[in-house]
């Protein structure tokens, strides 16, 4: 039998780094890519201490972004829109799209963002 894949959070390793020239640091795991042989261009856990940020940016028009928030509160820009979020918020970037993502709480966010592209 083959053993799948499970991810829990204790067990990634994590980066430090600014995300799309955010103001500040961010903590991720990128556990899936495409390096891994999935078909996703890259499954991330990132975590936004309080004040952090993704920063603005647009997608190629073939690639498509999917931000799951597991828990934490923040804002939200897409496509020029801006608009809270929060645990259980299912994000989709449309494919080229233009967003942003900043967490405006006293407490950490926590988020599974999901890229893939058109074959």
């Amino acid at each position: 039998m083959t053993e799948l894949p499970h991810y829990r959070p204790s067990s990634l390793c994590f980066s430090l780094g600014r995300a799309h020239g955010g103001l500040t640091d961010i903590a991720f795991s990128r556990f899936v890519s495409r390096e891994t042989g999935s078909r996703f261009d890259h499954v991330d856990y990132v975590e936004l201490p309080p004040g952090a940020d993704i920063g603005f940016h647009r997608h190629l028009p073939g690639e498509e972004e999917i931000y799951i928030i597991m828990d934490g509160n923040g804002k939200m820009t897409l496509e020029g829109n801006t608009f809270a979020v929060e645990g259980g918020d299912v994000i989709v970037n449309p494919p080229g799209g233009a967003h942003a993502l900043l967490n405006d709480s006293e407490a950490p966010m926590r988020l599974v963002v999901v890229q893939c592209s058109a074959p």
